[in-house]
């Protein structure tokens, strides 16, 4: 009779195990696009010339971000400076107008040490808010208020390609603030990888806690 009980509880323990990895792994999406046109644009350089380089997606779901990367090509090497990767929203509520500074939804840390042809560097978020499925948002790479005399280009993508239709354009600032845009290009975009996680809905939450209320109330009636 206990090892009939023992075997109901383990079932009970692998239907709320399964439904918590449902939890944890079930949307995760990777956004690449991949520099396929080289180094490209002039170089992002914290002393001068381009602080800043954005280029479009649309967020696939209601995702946070979990790390930010993008190829850079070393032309002059200080191990000092610091390349940060960020997420901003849109100005004018979403519409495609340009990326917005002043909405800041995911950033990493500063990125040191980047050295050689073009490479992809990445890092995890150090803090990231909700994106909306279907809102376009800025993925950014920038050395405002960085110190030293690293320069790095970054890598072109082909728009429309490798099976992301998104209409994506890239935009660049030559403001130390990193504020004012001068301009963008339709094509080819910015080479740069966003990695996503689903946030959980509300119904998974409750699926969750009614599979453990269950089980608990299965223990007790056995014991």
């Amino acid at each position: 009779m206990k090892s009939i009980q023992k075997s109901k509880l383990f079932k009970g323990l692998l239907v709320v195990a399964s439904v918590s990895v449902i939890i944890t792994t079930g949307s995760a999406q990777v956004i690449t696009k991949s520099p396929d046109q080289g180094a490209f644009w002039q170089p992002l350089h914290p002393n001068g010339g381009t602080y800043v380089y954005a280029d479009s997606f649309v967020a696939p779901g209601n995702d946070t971000v979990v790390s930010l990367g993008t190829w850079l090509n070393t032309q002059t090497y200080d191990p000092t400076t610091a390349v940060t990767f960020q997420v901003w929203g849109s100005i004018f509520n979403n519409a495609v107008n340009g990326p917005d500074s002043g909405n800041l939804l995911a950033t990493t840390t500063g990125i040191t040490g980047m050295n050689g042809s073009l490479s992809f560097y990445s890092a995890p978020t150090t803090s990231s808010l909700i994106l909306t499925s279907g809102d376009t948002y800025w993925f950014v790479a920038t050395v405002v208020g960085a110190a030293g005399e690293g320069v790095f280009q970054v890598g072109g993508h082909t728009q429309n390609s490798e099976g992301i239709t998104d209409n994506g354009t890239f935009w660049y600032s030559n403001d130390p603030l990193g504020k004012a845009f001068d301009g963008e290009a339709k094509t080819p975009e910015m080479a740069f990888q966003v990695n996503l996680a689903a946030v959980p809905e509300p119904e998974t939450f409750s699926l969750v806690l009614g599979g453990l209320a269950s089980l608990v109330a299965f223990c007790r009636k056995q014991s």
